[in-house]
């Protein structure tokens, strides 16, 4: 029988059992069977038949899962095309497979020229089809699915696959890992990959529950692991390189993880079984399996699973003994049944089989051979050998003399063709401590000879994986592309260049920078300076901001760097603090609970905290940071803002006993909510702190009203929470002080109102009226209406793999000396763009607001909310291209006055009658905030707590859209905040794909560019525009 009438008895058999999982959405087989049924009797009616191939173009979502079965009970084979295909290659697989329907949703097929039918599931009339189980149609020998997989010609090639092995597939699987109706399973492999079919078919035969991972959360190892403890997932399938990096985690809910799709390198015991996997889409998935017990040199791929037969064979034909490598073939239940249109290529891959009379076999090219105790040992492709000076390499072999290199993580080795044709090895590093190519070199010719040995040697953060998990060559960089250990490397040469040396591998995460390096290039910004002055005052030495952004490398910045004079008073603080911008800005809202308006933190510690020294730490951290003791008081003049010494009450710290409670993510939920919501700004204090004490260690929340706090702020308060913390834990008393205070916020406000009417303030009002009159659109709302409140805002995120955060950060800006922001702000105009139709739009943009306006002012290590909120004006109806675009918004951004931070003063502090052009003038609908990188917090033995921190805000809102991005855990996210009141989940993730498409693309553009391009405010000249410069350019060519 087939895997669809399977489903069909567990339908009948347990009909209110969860089949499908997605977000909060749960059907059951009931309702997955009759949503398919309708599907397959909407097929029927336009064509389906056995052995057609129906296209399924959709999104992660359960109508992904109702559309496979239901082509599957049409008598149709389905192939999946998997959305994020380019344009080109979905029109190849259409048109080379024939398809003459397809089944998607709404919106997908616009990019596409099909000219057959397509059958939208998200129409109305879909509900006026049958629910009742279709007769069957064809049977076990006809197509099941078809799997495009990569050609050698360039082209994708079409398998397909039959009935009998696809069902082979499912039984095996669910005897060999005992899956029952209480099973949780995942759906993770993307769609298109083969691995996806093994994902499905099994448990939904079986009665499990089968979960679908939304795209939020995949490629996340850690909320992927808190989201399978969460739900309670059993059984999970996880390519290669993810698996690898899962089984450094703990987890308490699976009791099996299958991995495949490239050669397993490492291994950790857990307390789950881990099953290694192979097999060839052309053998329906898997065809060999092992459980993987211990680490090993090379970790076997195991035997073959049920009905399917292997064969190891040599260069006559003829079978090889144990322990002799040769090609491995395959034969039995799982072949495919061949190539879509490729009778040759059928023909040349699928062979008949020597060793069983009328049989075939097919032809992997993958080089293995038995072991002793019957399992398979993968020894790489046999078409990946390459000829250089004459000598015939396996680069798989240095790869993998480098891995057993202690400080090599990940590593790859490639040929590189050269100018002239020649081909060099170049090593591809990711490495897991210090190494040098010297030091590589000489490792590898212990046991390689001299023409093994690699070329150049590339250091790398992240191999590129491809959709299925394997390593992508294609997605490495060129060696000249890079740093390698080709380019001079220059030491420090005296202290000040060595102290400039450790702040900057600290701060911005790297190793061995020399003096010549560029702070942008490694990484650098404007919050990341902030961090290296801090360390340098801790240090004796005192750095200008604006001279790192202009000496962009140590040896030209040690000439400005100048020994520290702390005149800053170091006692307690108190008294009255006139309101900054920003908090002016916050009272002027008129928010119905300004109380609830916070920001929070939620750590982790396995080996727990001790509460007395918590408390101690605490009230060391509050003593030091004066503005942690504000309070506001309302009065006839307005809100007035006091400092408090150390008398009273100045933070709240509640101690929650959980370690009895299994599951205690609900109940910390709930107890955050009440210590954000016991938040008072009049009476205080405006710091709780919430300990949870679980059976897996300590989550200790800090809540902090946003009045007092800043993300700036947080990088200097959880670094030296845990500087406090570790000292007293250690010996019972602070034997290292904290760093010196820097200014007081009282003395930062008093500043800024000195300067709020001052001529050189005023000198700015130009500027910001000129952008008062510039043309804006209204965004395009789903729903016509005024609600947008922060309880009931929703979010969706967009996540840059570890490689394209890399790149981001550190590859990119040698082509137009940019800075992130500059990048960032012309992906979002044109997704924006792309969105609304319109090039004229206002952003408001959050800085750190820590701008160097007065000489004697340092507030690097200040704590207090600083942010500078100011408009800009995106401008996109130049045409141009890319590059253009970026340097037209890199000039814009240049010309903002002293980074905005004026404007606020003008709007609330400057006298209104001098302020009045530029009063209620501009509200941008949309916000955006960058939020720098947290790696470089130093957290000690700390970690980020993956347990709910709680709504921070419970406020109306004051944008349409919030766009807020952070780089955590070497990856991007960038997340779109919206009121599901105003517009449509789908249209908002629409958006949020766009704008990373946007922002690779600029990456990818900036990456491949060799010269630099330099703008007008490289040159310090305002009045120069990109045109005049580019004309001036011209003219010097022709000299």
């Amino acid at each position: 029988s087939m895997v669809h009438e399977h489903f069909e008895q567990q339908a009948e058999r347990v009909p209110n059992r969860p089949a499908v999982v997605w977000r909060e959405e749960m059907w059951t087989y009931r309702e997955l069977n009759e949503r398919s049924n309708r599907i397959a009797h909407a097929l029927r009616r336009r064509g389906a038949a056995p052995d057609a191939i129906v296209g399924i173009l959709m999104e992660r979502s359960p109508d992904m899962i109702a559309g496979m079965l239901g082509i599957l009970k049409s008598g149709a084979a389905y192939m999946p095309i998997d959305p994020e295909y380019p344009a080109e290659r979905i029109a190849h697989m259409l048109r080379d497979s024939g398809t003459k329907l397809v089944l998607t949703h709404r919106g997908l097929m616009e990019r596409q020229t099909f000219v057959g039918t397509t059958l939208d599931l998200t129409a109305e009339e879909l509900n006026e089809e049958s629910a009742a189980n279709p007769a069957p149609l064809g049977g076990t020998e006809r197509r099941a699915y078809v799997i495009y997989t990569s050609g050698s010609t360039g082209q994708p090639k079409g398998v397909a696959v039959a009935h009998r092995s696809l069902t082979n597939l499912a039984c095996w699987h669910n005897r060999a890992f005992e899956v029952t109706e209480a099973d949780r399973s995942t759906k993770f492999a993307g769609f298109g990959f083969d691995a996806s079919v093994w994902e499905v078919f099994p448990y939904l035969i079986a009665g499990a529950s089968l979960y679908v991972i939304h795209e939020e959360i995949r490629l996340d190892v850690r909320e992927l692991n808190a989201y399978y403890e969460r739900n309670g997932i059993t059984i999970s399938f996880l390519p290669t390189q993810f698996c690898e990096q899962f089984m450094e985690l703990d987890n308490r809910s699976l009791r099996v993880l299958l991995t495949g799709g490239d050669k397993l390198k490492t291994y950790r015991k857990r307390n789950y079984r881990l099953v290694n996997n192979y097999g060839p889409t052309e053998n329906t998935v898997v065809a060999t399996s092992s459980p993987v017990e211990k680490l090993e040199w090379n970790l076997p791929i195991g035997r073959p699973i049920d009905n399917v037969r292997a064969y190891i064979v040599g260069r006559t034909g003829g079978l090889q003994p144990i322990g002799v490598p040769g090609e491995l073939c395959l034969a039995g239940d799982g072949l495919a049944q061949g190539y879509l249109n490729r009778e040759e290529l059928t023909g040349e891959k699928f062979i008949d089989n020597p060793f069983e009379a009328g049989g075939r076999m097919y032809r992997t090219g993958d080089l293995a051979k038995w072991l002793e105790d019957g399992n398979i040992a993968y020894m790489g492709r046999i078409d990946s050998q390459i000829k250089i000076r004459g000598y015939r390499i396996e680069p798989g072999e240095i790869a993998q003399r480098l891995l057993e290199h202690e400080a090599v993580d990940e590593a790859a080795v490639v040929a590189k063709e050269q100018a002239g044709g020649e081909k060099q090895l170049v090593a591809y590093i990711a490495a897991r401590q210090e190494w040098s190519a010297a030091e590589l070199r000489n490792w590898l010719a212990q046991t390689l000879p001299d023409y093994m040995i690699p070329r150049h040697m590339v250091a790398i953060e992240k191999m590129p994986v491809t959709a299925n998990g394997k390593i992508n060559e294609l997605a490495l960089p060129e060696p000249n592309e890079v740093l390698t250990d080709l380019e001079p490397y220059l030491p420090p040469r005296n202290e000040i260049e060595a102290l400039l040396v450790q702040s900057w591998q600290d701060v911005l995460g790297r190793e061995s920078i020399g003096i010549r390096d560029n702070f942008f290039e490694l990484g650098g910004d404007s919050i990341k300076a902030i961090q290296i002055a801090a360390r340098l005052n801790s240090s004796g030495l005192k750095m200008e901001i604006k001279d790192l952004f202009q000496q962009l490398t140590i040896e030209q910045l040690s000439g400005f760097i100048k020994l520290t004079v702390n005149n800053v008073d170091q006692g307690i603080v108190s008294g009255l603090v006139p309101l900054t911008p920003i908090q002016a800005w916050f009272f002027e809202q008129g928010f119905r609970n300004w109380n609830h308006w916070n920001q929070a933190m939620m750590l982790y510690r396995k080996k727990r905290f001790l509460p007395e020294l918590l408390r101690r730490t605490l009230d060391t951290l509050v003593e030091h940071h004066d503005a942690l003791r504000m309070s506001f008081e309302q009065q006839q003049a307005g809100v007035a803002q006091v400092n408090r010494a150390i008398e009273g009450k100045l933070y709240s710290l509640d101690v929650y006993d959980m370690i009895d409670r299994s599951s205690p993510s609900d109940a910390i939920a709930k107890l955050a909510a009440e210590l954000h919501r016991g938040i008072d700004v009049e009476n205080g204090p405006l710091v709780k702190a919430g300990l949870f004490q679980t059976a897996e260690g300590d989550h200790l929340l800090l809540v902090i009203h946003h009045l007092v706090v800043d993300g700036v702020s947080w990088r200097i308060l959880l670094e030296d929470l845990a500087h406090i913390y570790r000292d007293l834990l250690a010996h019972g008393e602070l034997t290292v002080p904290l760093p010196d205070k820097t200014n007081s916020y009282q003395a930062w406000s008093n500043y800024l109102h000195a300067y709020a009417n001052s001529p050189k303030l005023l000198k700015e009002l130009p500027y910001w009226e000129a952008l008062n009159n510039r043309p804006s659109h209204a965004l395009p709302l789903d729903f016509d209406t005024d609600r947008n409140e922060w309880l009931e805002a929703e979010s969706v995120t967009a996540l840059l793999t570890e490689k394209e955060t890399f790149d981001l950060l550190n590859g990119t800006h040698h082509a137009y000396h940019t800075e992130i922001n500059d990048l960032m702000l012309s992906a979002l105009g044109l997704a924006i763009q792309e969105w609304t139709g319109q090039s004229h739009m206002l952003v408001q943009m959050e800085g750190h607001g820590r701008e160097e306006l007065f000489g004697p002012m340092d507030m690097n290590r200040t704590v207090g909310w600083f942010t500078s909120m100011y408009p800009v004006h995106l401008d996109l109806s130049v045409s141009g291209d890319l590059g253009y675009q970026i340097k037209s918004m890199k000039e814009m951004l240049r010309n903002v006055p002293n980074k905005g931070i004026g404007y606020g003063l003008l709007s609330h502090l400057t006298a209104k009658e001098r302020s009045a052009s530029i009063a209620g003038g501009m509200r941008p609908q949309i916000s955006f905030n960058y939020l720098g990188q947290f790696e470089s917090v130093s957290l000690g033995e700390f970690d980020f707590s993956v347990m709910p921190a709680g709504a921070a805000m419970a406020t109306e809102r004051s944008q349409l859209l919030d766009f807020t991005g952070v780089v955590q855990d070497k990856q991007l996210r960038i997340h779109l905040t919206y009121s599901p009141h105003q517009f449509r989940k789908s249209t908002m993730a629409s958006l949020i794909e766009s704008y990373k498409k946007h922002l690779l693309d600029c990456v990818k553009h900036c990456m491949t560019r060799s010269s630099t391009d330099l703008t007008p405010s490289d040159y310090g000249d305002a009045e120069l525009t990109l045109e005049e410069l580019d004309a001036i350019g011209e003219l010097i060519d022709l000299i």
